[in-house]
């Protein structure tokens, strides 16, 4: 095998690679050979058939295989040998065969950029922690929690609303004076306070208004290039949350789960002390965010082509699930959300660079053990039975997502264990 550099740069290379015909024809004549002593041939003996007839039958499906064969292996042992973290999956081209067996191929790829970390261990990171006080406990209880065991009841004795009614309204809206389908609704609800279709804006307009009264709304989504909605709001009904009563007879009724005399006094011990773990949670999971900032602000080269598309797919997805539906949206390409947000999404890149050359370094990799106590954590918390789990292994993409899972929380378990929160409460 001949190896000929024909271009590289900061991130790329393209190669040809060149195959003799005294390595492509030992190969074939040993397919050949071996094929001679296994092959069925009608008029012939098993083992004695001559080799001029099984190249005549089989010779040109021997030579596709051995070529790719021979393709696959030297593109592997040639990555293998890469002295850079290769990134992107290797493109094959212009395989060009000669008559004497011989052929060459084209093999592009990627790969991260020389730099390293100044730093990436020991670091201080400033975090805000959620503390859980009295305060908050006692007002999450009564604001959140018992929220979503209330009724919903509706209100006769007034015809106005007020802040934390639910209105019920109808809705239609146009843009540019066409009806705008997907935002055209009838009978919705709107929670006062929330501002979770339109807008805490929109919630302050409907304080004050009366069952029946129909009014109207101009809206803007936020960001530059949104269009505005013209909405015409028609008030129906007006209902409330009434909150259950958290006494014993509650929490053993919702969350005993077959322990006797389970007291008021237990569960909300229990209920801070999950509080408080998703507080850590939290706090882990923004010093992890805090922590690739600061590597990002370490990283001065190229990024990859294949990062960079990636990281601008990626923010055109998350545009459309964030706004799609909704009043005011207004379709953009991924190449217009780029240049509009070139900032953010290089930023992103970066960040995905960082994850890939920490990974690398600390040689944070899945091993087999891990993935059987993430199969053990699954089957025991979501109840996956033993033919699900077969499904999961099976399954290439879905594989591809536990390996990656597992792989990203070693990553911050790294993080978190090598590096300091400083905390800063909230």
């Amino acid at each position: 095998m001949n190896i000929e550099v024909l271009k590289e740069n900061a991130t790329s290379r393209e190669l040809k690679v060149v195959i003799d015909d005294n390595e492509f024809n030992r190969e074939y004549n040993k397919e050949l050979n071996s094929l001679s002593k296994k092959a069925h041939i009608d008029g012939f003996r098993k083992g004695k058939i001559p080799l001029s007839v099984i190249e005549k039958r089989f010779g040109k499906s021997v030579k596709t295989e051995i070529t790719e064969r021979m393709i696959n292996k030297y593109s592997s042992e040639h990555l293998q040998s890469v002295d850079r973290i290769v990134i992107s999956k290797p493109e094959i081209d212009n395989y060009e065969p000669k008559a004497d067996g011989s052929f060459s191929f084209l093999l592009r790829y990627e790969f991260l950029p020389e730099f390293s970390f100044t730093q990436h261990k020991d670091l201080e990171i400033s975090v805000n922690v959620r503390k859980i006080t009295d305060e908050y406990f006692e007002n999450y209880i009564n604001n959140d929690f018992l929220k979503r065991y209330s009724t919903f009841n509706e209100i006769t004795d007034r015809d106005v609303l007020q802040d934390k009614d639910v209105a019920f309204v109808d809705m239609t809206a146009f843009k540019n004076g066409e009806k705008v389908e997907s935002f055209t609704k009838t009978d919705t609800p709107l929670e006062i306070g929330r501002g979770d279709i339109i807008g805490k804006d929109f919630d302050s307009v409907l304080i004050g208004k009366k069952i029946g009264e129909t009014f109207t709304y101009d809206y803007k989504a936020e960001g530059e290039n949104t269009d505005v909605v013209n909405l015409t709001v028609t008030v129906k009904k007006i209902k409330v949350f009434e909150l259950p009563k958290l006494d014993d007879e509650f929490v053993n009724k919702y969350f005993a789960y077959g322990r006797e005399n389970y007291t008021v006094e237990t569960f909300k011990q229990d209920l801070r002390t999950e509080l408080e773990n998703q507080a850590k949670q939290e706090a882990n999971s923004i010093m992890v965010n805090k922590y690739v900032d600061t590597l990002v602000e370490q990283f001065d080269a190229e990024i990859p082509a294949t990062i960079l598309e990636m990281s601008k797919r990626a923010y055109f997805d998350r545009y459309e699930q964030r706004t799609h539906g909704k009043p005011g949206h207004v379709h953009k390409t991924v190449e217009q959300l780029f240049e509009e947000n070139k900032e953010e999404v290089i930023k992103n890149a970066k960040r995905q660079i960082v994850f890939v050359k920490l990974k690398e370094t600390e040689h944070i990799h899945v091993e087999e053990a891990d993935i059987y106590q993430y199969i053990d954590f699954m089957s025991k918390y979501y109840g996956l039975g033993q033919q699900q789990i077969e499904e999961l292994l099976s399954d290439k993409q879905k594989y591809q997502q536990v390996i990656e899972s597992i792989q990203m929380e070693k990553i911050n378990n790294f993080i978190i264990q090598n590096n300091k929160m400083v905390e800063a409460v909230l």
